[in-house]
């Protein structure tokens, strides 16, 4: 039995074991307050029926939010105004999802689900026992607008709040703020929002963003206001912006035109009652739609050799380096020489940023294809969304791409998150799969779980990434932890590691060498081997110059065959803004990596999740001694370890913690 027929069995039968599961809950159609608990009673989720429809959540009795409003107002109604509830279904479901690719290979999906039934609307509550989502489902046939969307978020405004300011590619910083604090963000900000309360993070966020704007947080100009939901209007016509963008030109007075079936996407608080449960939540990924591919064998993931970062700066070569066959023949060539799955050939390639249809006269793309699959090197090649925005397009490119040999694909530019942007998300993945070719989004909103549905999605950009440190330094220790707990909580996150110019902390005396050419990145040596371990990004970049790495060997050898996939995966410690630590499994082998901010740190990590009566061999890559100094000052060492041992770690200043523990009995 394949893969597909073994899921297919499976979801049949998890489809008996729930419907075995079914028990209704009959009350009266006056009833007002319905009220649903997660599987170890320790969550809840209230909602009360009245002039409006709200929402209350609790965890161990205590409200982390209170009555916040929620509806839809459309062409079917205003939805949640003085609506009655009609009956009330809940079901039960523990199953295993087995991914295609993810954090995990097996992942527990094990909920309470309350359906409540109204005259014109469904309200469906979903609860983990760390998270809880909402989700609407109108009742009609055909299309239905939805004029606007009712979320406020009534948190008191000294409430402490990590932000995301609005951007539309997502690639701000965050801000540590309050929720009166975020008055001060005119243009509001992404999701995702961490609320620090009391007793527990939440962070709020969305799945399964199908034909629907993603959500965005303000705060309306009205005295008075909560902090609210705000979306995008549905474009009436898109106009060509600059030799890359294609914009909104004109709008609607509404935000989306959907099918009335189609449900909407889930609105999710995820839980977490230590800092690090951040680090290992898949609510997400569980609240999205399983993979609509029914052959995934040909997906493949690992890290990929690239050029635009290190602006194709080669060293002590015969040639002169830039958008031409022999640069691009070298990468090939390094890359087929370290076994390395990809190369990306970014944006440059293309003489016609609108069509990227013909290849620079210099560079023979073609020829550089060949000779990288001949060494087993699949090539991505860097596209404009608007050269691929409607399906005629789309098909001619990856035909033409597909012809010559491509694995794959990076969309860039699209920096929007209306409606028909999120349906180009989709709608692309969908046709890239008929071709078998691989994507990978930049200038994009966060993921919500399309990578679920259509897994040939192998990496989402809307971080602000190692990158940016061509054009500032802006990229922060303090940051590169934070986007740990938020950013890569909904998703894979395509930060683009991997520097060998590694400086010290910008602003402690030292000023931050910005160079386009030979770009360097703040935190040790160690502390960027730690990201080939602590980020989760499938397609994961080797962003520094082969001609780098060559005069790096130690560093280049430990980071290139780290995993990007993972079967396991357990935090063990961290505090948000400060430090963490995390252990992955691939097969029979563990994975630990560990980052802390601009401060010192040491911490001891217990191998108690190594398996019981077996030997490994440690191989680590920590911060030398003088690495407070000399940022690039590491030091590899090799020991033999069991479940009962612990690693002593010591971090230098934005320093980091790496270890490959091999089992070898």
């Amino acid at each position: 039995m394949n893969s597909h027929a073994k899921r297919s069995a499976f979801s049949a039968a998890l489809s008996l074991f729930a419907a075995g599961m079914i028990f209704f809950c009959q009350q009266a159609a006056a009833a007002k307050d319905i009220s649903a608990l997660s599987p170890d009673g320790k969550l809840k989720m209230e909602i009360s029926a009245g002039e409006d429809l709200s929402l209350t959540l609790k965890m161990d009795g205590k409200t982390l939010l209170k009555d916040a409003k929620i509806g839809l107002d459309t062409s079917l109604g205003k939805i949640g105004k003085s609506a009655k509830p009609l009956s009330v279904k809940n079901l039960s479901a523990d199953e295993t999802i087995e991914t295609v690719w993810w954090t995990k290979a097996k992942i527990s999906n094990r909920y309470n689900e309350t359906v409540v039934e109204f005259d014109n609307f469904s309200l469906i509550l979903r609860l983990y026992d760390d998270a809880a989502a909402y989700r609407f489902q109108l009742k009609g046939k055909g299309d239905a607008i939805v004029k606007g969307e009712t979320l406020t978020l009534p948190f008191p405004d000294d409430t402490k709040v990590s932000a995301h300011p609005y951007d539309p590619a997502c690639e701000s910083n965050y801000k540590d703020t309050t929720v009166g604090g975020l008055k001060k963000l005119k243009n509001g900000l992404n999701t995702s929002l961490l609320i620090h309360t009391g007793d527990a993070k939440i962070l709020f966020t969305e799945s399964d963003m199908i034909s629907y704007p993603a959500m965005r947080l303000r705060y309306p100009d009205t005295d008075g206001a909560v902090l609210s939901a705000n979306f995008a209007p549905y474009p009436k016509t898109l106009k060509k912006h600059r030799n890359i963008f294609l914009f909104p030109d004109k709008t609607e007075d509404y935000i989306a035109k959907r099918p009335a079936e189609e449900p909407m996407p889930w609105r999710v608080f995820i839980i977490a009652r230590k800092d690090i449960d951040l680090l290992g939540n898949d609510a997400v990924y569980k609240l999205a739609r399983p993979s609509k591919l029914a052959d995934t064998s040909w997906i493949r993931t690992g890290t990929c050799s690239w050029e635009w970062w290190n602006d194709a700066n080669l060293e002590g070569v015969d040639f002169k380096t830039g958008m031409n066959t022999p640069t691009y023949d070298y990468f090939a060539d390094f890359s087929v020489k370290n076994k390395l799955p990809f190369i990306l050939i970014d944006a440059g390639w293309v003489e016609d940023y609108d069509t990227c249809a013909d290849a620079e006269p210099e560079f023979d793309m073609p020829e550089v294809i060949k000779r990288a699959n001949a060494g087993a090197v699949g090539v991505f090649a860097w596209l404009t969304m608007r050269s691929v925005s409607d399906e005629a397009s789309a098909r001619k490119t990856l035909e033409r791409l597909k012809k010559w040999g491509a694995a794959g694909v990076k969309v860039d530019f699209t920096n929007r998150d209306d409606q028909l942007a999120m349906e180009f998300f989709e709608n692309f993945a969908r046709i890239a799969s008929e071709y078998k070719m691989l994507v990978d989004y930049h200038g994009c909103p966060k993921p919500a779980g399309l990578s679920r549905t259509y897994p040939n999605v192998v990496n989402f950009e809307a971080v602000r990434g190692g990158e940016m440190n061509k054009f500032g330094d802006s990229i922060t220790p303090r940051h590169n932890i934070d986007i740990a707990y938020t950013r890569m909580a909904v998703g894979p996150m395509d930060y683009t590691p991997g520097a060998t110019r590694n400086v010290g902390v910008a602003g402690k005396g030292n000023t931050f060498p910005v160079s386009y050419s030979n770009p360097a990145a703040q935190g040790t040596r160690a502390n960027a081997a730690a990201m080939y371990i602590v980020y989760f990004e499938p397609l994961k970049m080797l962003s520094d110059s082969p001609t780098q790495y060559e005069k790096n060997l130690e560093f280049f050898n430990f980071i290139k065959g780290i995993p990007t996939v993972w079967d396991e995966t357990k935090p063990l410690q961290g505090e948000y803004g400060k430090y963490l630590a995390i252990a992955r499994r691939k097969g029979k082998d563990w994975y630990v990596g560990a980052m802390t901010d601009s401060s010192s740190r040491k911490m001891e990590i217990k191998l108690d999740f190594l398996d019981d009566g077996a030997v490994y061999e440690a191989e680590i890559f920590s911060d030398g001694a003088n690495a407070d100094k000399a940022p690039t000052d590491a030091k590899i060492s090799k020991l033999k370890v069991s479940k009962s041992d612990v690693l002593k770690v010591s971090m230098a200043p934005a320093g980091g913690f790496s270890a490959k523990i091999r089992r070898i009995d």
